[in-house]
């Protein structure tokens, strides 16, 4: 259904009596116009650029390209109709207004003065164009009594590898409209979802977004007030010396009669080397980690033919990439004679966390197999800083005819 805001404005004109009737009037012009919610805005901050396109109820969605040290977000578009009314002597004049609005989010990453260029709007096939915007972002004060600190589970990481950032904010006293989009990401990193804390009831945990991702923080009691602790998980994707960081958080202390005042905390970046992978043997799954691999059959007595249900379970630390459906095992290779495998190949199944479980049917093809040979998986162990076979155990059978 589509928003309606109605206006209702009365214009009494005194003079003779008309017949009273209604006319129609529809503005066929179309026009776009863009704007920000406020012109200045704090390090941290988010605000809402809006494009208004006057004279139609749709348009095509813009690319909106901002400059560096901003980032944008599209929220979404709708349309919104206005209907005005006059009377003038004795006459109702009805005017209707169609919009179409579209919002996007603007967080302010880095101090300085930014001009948002105009943006192409293309409505009916017809290109319009926005003049541009400037924002001015601020630099908050650094917060005494809030200190930060970051650190990494390793510094030498493979490109695909899982990086884990172990965040720590002491907060000295109460915070409000916390922010931590001022956080420096480089692109060679990927953001991951976040894992919930280990330790902390509801009461003690505290939840904020980055970059869209959602973030669970347990907050812990210390003796000058609480220290907010949680996780950043990242996927490295370009090689290199890469600096990660630093973590920020803009928030607001204070209360209305004291003065409230608009701060931020820093970490101390940190340093990672990502390196590239070494060439990749063939039926190399992709996976990158440390690994584990069974196999099971849910009976090892049958006869020719019938279907066995067989089961393979990677087990690993989360978040296992990739692993939304089954990578490539590698089967011997007398493994199609012996056995005839499902056409729809394997199925992913519900499994703990920290595991991956796939089944398919394999059918024995004679009464002289006497054993599902061991199945395959190959992923780079980053320890032993090479390629590793992971192989399953060997499962007996006995088949009848």
């Amino acid at each position: 259904m589509r928003t309606r805001d109605v206006l209702m404005v009365m214009v009494f004109w005194i003079g003779g009596i008309v017949p009273t009737g209604a006319i129609a009037q529809d503005d066929t012009s179309v026009s776009v116009v863009a704007e920000l919610a406020r012109r200045s805005a704090f390090v941290g901050d988010d605000i809402v650029f809006q494009i208004t396109v006057d004279g139609a109820t749709r348009a095509d969605r813009p690319s909106l390209r901002v400059p560096d040290g901003l980032r944008a977000d599209f929220l979404g578009g709708r349309p919104r109709s206005s209907v005005f009314t006059q009377i003038v002597q004795g006459r109702v004049i009805e005017r209707r207004e169609e919009q179409y609005l579209l919002q996007y989010r603007v967080s302010a990453q880095r101090a300085g003065t930014y001009t948002i260029p105009g943006v192409d709007v293309v409505v009916d096939g017809k290109r319009l164009r926005t003049r541009p915007v400037t924002l001015e972002v601020r630099e908050p004060s650094e917060a005494p009594g809030f200190s930060m600190r970051a650190s990494v589970d390793r510094e030498r990481v493979w490109v695909g590898e899982v990086v884990r950032v172990r965040v720590e904010w002491d907060v000295a006293s109460e915070v409000s409209d916390v922010s931590f989009e001022a956080t420096a990401l480089p692109a060679a990193f990927g953001l991951l979802d976040s894992p919930q804390p280990a330790t902390g009831g509801p009461t003690d945990r505290f939840e904020f977004t980055l970059r869209g991702r959602s973030v669970t923080a347990a907050v812990e009691p210390t003796a000058s007030g609480v220290r907010v602790v949680f996780e950043l998980r990242l996927v490295a994707q370009e090689a290199g010396i890469v600096e990660l960081g630093p973590i920020a958080a803009t928030f607001t202390t204070g209360d209305t009669r004291a003065g409230r005042e608009r701060l931020i905390a820093r970490s101390a970046p940190v340093s990672i080397e990502v390196r590239e992978l070494p060439a990749a043997p063939p039926g190399f799954s992709g996976l990158i980690g440390t690994y584990t691999l069974g196999a099971s059959l849910e009976r090892q007595t049958a006869n020719v033919g019938d279907p066995l249900r067989l089961a393979v379970r990677i087990g690993g630390a989360e978040p296992l990439l990739g692993q939304g459906r089954a990578p490539p095992l590698v089967l011997p290779e007398d493994f199609g004679g012996a056995f005839t495998l499902a056409p729809d190949g394997w199925q992913r199944r519900d499994g703990p966390a920290g595991s991956r479980v796939y089944e398919t049917t394999v059918r024995a093809n004679s009464v002289g197999v006497e054993a599902l040979p061991g199945i395959e998986l190959i992923v780079f162990d980053p320890r032993r800083e090479g390629y590793v076979t992971l192989r399953t155990e060997e499962i007996s059978l006995r088949i009848r005819s």
